[in-house]
Formats: C-alpha cells, sequence, structure tokens
C-alpha cells in the first residue's frame, strides 16, 4: 500500500543492498492502487489490484458534534510526515494560543506535540490498532496534510475512511485527497498546506457544515469502502491467481531462470 520511496528509512536501504529481491522474485504483487501498480512495474510486472477497504465501520455518531461547551479535539495520527507537520506547525501553535477550547491529540510526532502549549496537547505514543481508533474516536476534526507528489498520490485515502468511520470531519491535501472529498462533499479540500490550518478553524466554528461533512463521509465510506463487503470478491480474485500458478511459475523462471539453476543444483 505504499510506493518503495516511503518505507521507512531502514527497510529502503535493508532492500537496495539486496536489489529489490523480495518485490522482484516473487509471483506478483497485491497492490490497492493502478498509479502504484504502473509505478512498481519497472520492479515487479505482474500486480493485482485491488482497493483498500475498512474493517471496524461503528454507527454514525453525530451528538459529539452537537454537544456545546466542549472542548473540540482536533486529531493528527499521521506516520511519517515530518515535513507536512512542519509546515503546519505554527499555524497550529498560533490557533492553539489564541483558542482555549481546542485540544490537539497528536499520535507518534513527538516534535510536533512538544512544538505546541502544553496545555493544549493531548500526546500518544505509536498505538496498537484498536487503541488508535479509540483515541481517534474521541474527537472532532481530523488533519490530513499530505504533499502531492507521485509517492504519495500512491497511496490510498486509509486515514480519511477511518476517521470517516469514525464519526470526524477531514480537511486534507494537497495530494491523494480530492478525488475522495467528491468536491468538498466528503471532507475540506487544501490546495496548498497553507490552508489546512484556517479550513479548520471554519469547521470548528461551523457546525452545521462540520456535521453535513460527517454524515455525508460516513455514508459514503459505510457504502462503498467497508472490507465486508468487497471479501467474497478478494477471495475470488486469490483464486482466480491460484488458478493461474503455473503460467506465473513460468513468468516468474522467464524473468529469473537462475531461480531453476539454483533448485536443479540443490536437488
Amino acid at each position: 500500500d505504499d510506493h518503495p520511496k516511503l518505507f521507512p528509512k531502514e527497510i529502503r536501504k535493508a532492500l537496495s543492498e539486496i536489489s529489490m529481491a523480495p518485490l522482484k522474485i516473487c509471483h506478483a504483487l497485491h497492490t490497492s492502487t493502478k498509479l502504484l501498480a504502473d509505478s512498481l512495474k519497472v520492479i515487479q510486472p505482474n500486480s493485482f489490484i485491488f482497493p483498500n477497504a475498512i474493517w471496524r465501520i461503528p454507527e454514525l455518531n453525530l451528538e459529539k458534534h452537537l454537544v456545546k461547551e466542549k472542548k473540540i479535539r482536533i486529531f493528527i495520527g499521521n506516520q511519517n510526515r515530518i515535513s507536512e507537520h512542519k509546515q503546519i506547525s505554527s499555524q497550529l501553535k498560533e490557533w492553539c494560543e489564541e483558542d482555549p477550547q481546542i485540544q490537539v491529540i497528536v499520535i507518534g510526532d513527538l516534535d510536533l506535540a512538544s512544538s505546541l502549549p502544553k496545555e493544549s496537547v493531548e500526546q500518544h505514543p505509536l498505538l496498537p490498532y484498536l487503541n488508535y481508533r479509540a483515541v481517534m474516536r474521541s474527537c472532532h476534526i481530523a488533519l490530513l496534510p499530505l504533499e502531492d507528489t507521485l509517492a504519495n498520490n500512491c497511496k490510498t485515502e486509509i486515514k480519511w475512511m477511518e476517521a470517516s468511520a469514525e464519526s470526524l470531519a477531514c480537511v486534507g491535501g494537497p495530494g491523494l485527497y480530492g478525488k475522495a472529498f467528491n468536491h468538498n462533499q466528503n471532507g475540506l479540500f487544501c490546495s496548498t498546506i497553507d490552508e489546512l490550518i484556517p479550513k479548520a478553524k471554519l469547521l470548528k466554528e461551523n457546525i452545521s457544515n462540520r456535521v453535513q461533512l460527517v454524515q455525508s463521509a460516513h455514508k459514503t465510506v459505510t457504502k462503498n469502502l467497508n472490507l465486508r463487503t468487497q471479501l467474497p470478491a478478494r477471495i475470488r480474485l486469490y483464486e482466480k491467481i491460484w488458478d493461474s500458478r503455473e503460467k506465473l511459475d513460468q513468468m516468474l523462471v522467464n524473468r529469473f531462470p537462475e531461480i531453476l539453476s539454483n533448485r536443479e543444483t540443490k536437488l
């Protein structure tokens, strides 16, 4: 689900030292987007595409957005977003200083959390998935800054899916999220990262707009991106791959004939 350029540094280094062998010397790759599959063709010509989906989708929860005199919790749980978080940190700090009603929930990025006023921040380490979803569920607005690069646009909008499933309103971009947000019906899209905090401020104040975004996004994810409804098709895909195993075997040997010679030597 990630372009190799976005792999953690130590993994990229290890893979480069063995010429990306785990991605090359396999029958095929299961990828989540056509753009990612196309980008990986130079490494692995056989890629099976199946879009990401989400497993747990709780009931729509609008009540948390309608409770008055309650802190508005701003969720930031993006991993490997050091550059994007640096770009929003100054505006986010100013927002915290001027509005005591907001609380910023940061998962993972200690540098971002430490740059904000202590009284405005709730900081968590990287969490087990269900704990991460529970923290997300307690929030109102998710910030999804993402630079507009080829590698980022190979991703799927899984953070938006998770946040929408947990009844958060999302603000994101400029990379990736334009299509998912559907002309600002399922989230507020930002053409630059500088737009992120001003648009989040608008959502914080405009409860009716926030509720509309939450309703629309939750409905979209529930209807179209529910892993439960995708499972039969995924199983059929794997069965089709299994039925094609002899052909895939031959394609692998054609690409790397030394595999066969090494096998014969061992035998």
